[in-house]
């Protein structure tokens, strides 16, 4: 019985000595709306600045939804690339589909990259939001995709690089030894045996799973969360364990932009009307005092003046992000409809509401001046 209490008293004084495990601030960015815009990168970045300056040892971009453009998914990749703190790219899924332009950013990250547990990665056209960008500037992009940055775990794969872009080209693996690959293009030489196909020839959709793209170096490993993988990640750099000290998106949606974009604009059309009746009388009549013209356009001033700074962010908005000039404008269906008809549209309401407001201001101003 002695004995018994004695070998508890030791490890209870052992374990109350054992320092606690060190811990990391962590934070999590959320692209949660796929990789659609190119702004992305750019609030990417802002947001790794952010993370730095608060202390952040470590950051996850953690990728979910459907729309992807091969030009964002560089942006993104290179911005993971050189991010400090390093970063961990985690793949999710609500589906158990990605996007594989989400591997083609996440694999760049310095510190890895994980995907969900169950998730498989596609490439097909229905995801890729190609018609969103200038279509010089894509075209550009996709040729340098397929001739690849030698910096990117995809360089190697001439084969699959361009199936990722073209599904139909057909793509398959053929593993060599335990850890080479053999990847080609077409349909697979009968004499090659086993193979595993990412697509026939012909089709329309890309499968890569999980443990193909880590059997190709192009993944770390497969994670519940993303936690786990900055716990992983950590492993191999410190032993310490994450504290996880921020959660937020990273920039908003395109919808929400271009949502806002025309919120703008009926913004400004709101507040020219309010100005409006103050502007109907006459500069030019003799049965007003000068007081009264001088009071007129003073109370015009204030809904002109917001109707300028409306307009003025509406342009900004559209200039920030181009991609909404190929969607929608206020008004317009969505079918039936070319991005070059939807960007003629945008930008008639935009010369629109600068056109009223400058009638109303020389209105104004000539009231000011009588």
């Amino acid at each position: 019985m002695l004995r018994a209490l004695a070998l508890f008293a030791t490890i209870t004084t052992a374990s109350l000595a054992a320092p606690p495990a060190q811990r990391s601030i962590a934070w999590v960015l959320e692209l949660h709306s796929g990789l659609d815009h190119a702004s992305q990168a750019q609030d990417l970045k802002s947001q790794i600045e952010s993370a730095r300056a608060s202390g952040a040892k470590i950051i996850c971009v953690e990728f979910k939804g459907k729309p992807w453009r091969i030009d964002v998914a560089q942006a993104v990749g290179e911005v993971l690339a050189n991010s400090e703190p390093p970063a961990v790219a985690f793949i999710s899924s609500d589906s158990g589909e990605a996007p594989l332009a989400f591997l083609i950013a996440g694999s760049r990250a310095g510190r890895g990259c994980w995907i969900e547990t169950g998730t498989t990665l596609v490439s097909d056209s229905s995801g890729n939001s190609r018609d969103l960008a200038e279509p010089k500037a894509i075209a550009a992009s996709e040729t340098f995709w397929k001739k690849s940055d030698t910096k990117s775990p995809f360089a190697p794969y001439e084969a699959l690089r361009a199936a990722v872009l073209n599904p139909a080209l057909g793509c398959w693996m053929l593993p060599k030894s335990p850890n080479k690959f053999e990847i080609g293009a077409g349909k697979p030489p009968v004499s090659a045996g086993a193979v595993i196909i990412f697509s026939e020839p012909g089709a329309q959709t890309l499968t890569l799973r999980a443990p193909d793209a880590i059997a190709l170096g192009l993944a770390s490993s497969i994670a519940p969360d993303s936690r786990t993988a900055l716990e992983a990640a950590l492993a191999s750099i410190d032993g310490t364990k994450p504290e996880m000290r921020e959660r937020r998106p990273v920039g908003s949606t395109l919808d929400a932009r271009r949502d806002r974009a025309e919120s703008l604009l009926e913004r400004a059309e709101k507040s020219m009307d309010l100005a409006q009746p103050h502007l109907k009388i006459k500069a030019e009549s003799t049965e007003l005092a000068p007081g009264q013209k001088h009071d007129a356009a003073a109370r015009a001033k204030p809904a002109l003046d917001a109707a300028s700074a409306a307009i003025a962010e509406a342009e900004l908005v559209l200039q920030s992000d181009p991609e909404i000039l190929r969607l929608p404008a206020p008004g317009q269906a969505d079918t039936g409809q070319k991005p070059g008809q939807f960007e003629a549209r945008w930008r008639s309401k935009l010369q629109q509401a600068k056109d009223r407001l400058d009638k109303l201001r020389a209105k104004a101003d000539k009231l000011a001046a009588s």
